[in-house]
């Protein structure tokens, strides 16, 4: 099967290294979503799962839409997805500006 991955969160795509790519999983009609995160590597070895889920919930800020829907409840991450579907990866953390001095 093949799901198309979408990257929004600047965090992320440096930890992937792309924005955009198609993972493919072999001999698979439907997959949960915890598969789909695990096969995205990202640079240091570890995987967007890693990043960005902690058992069945997501970490605080991350939001995912399947096929253009949110990703919400308990045991988001549990949820199957069919071949062809779309997972679109974003951070709601805003960014901040720290400025540091030693005076």
């Amino acid at each position: 099967m093949r799901v198309i991955v979408n990257i929004s969160s600047d965090i992320a795509a440096v930890a992937t290294g792309w924005r955009a790519s198609a993972i493919h999983i072999e001999d698979r009609s439907e997959v949960s979503l915890a598969e789909v995160l695990k096969e995205i590597i990202l640079i240091d070895g570890f995987s967007m799962f890693d990043l960005i889920a902690e058992g069945e919930k997501l970490k605080g800020g991350w939001v995912l839409y399947v096929n253009g829907n949110p990703i919400t409840g308990e045991s988001v991450i549990s949820g199957m997805i069919k071949d062809n579907s779309q997972i679109h990866i974003n951070n709601n953390k805003k960014k901040r500006n720290v400025n540091i001095s030693f005076e």
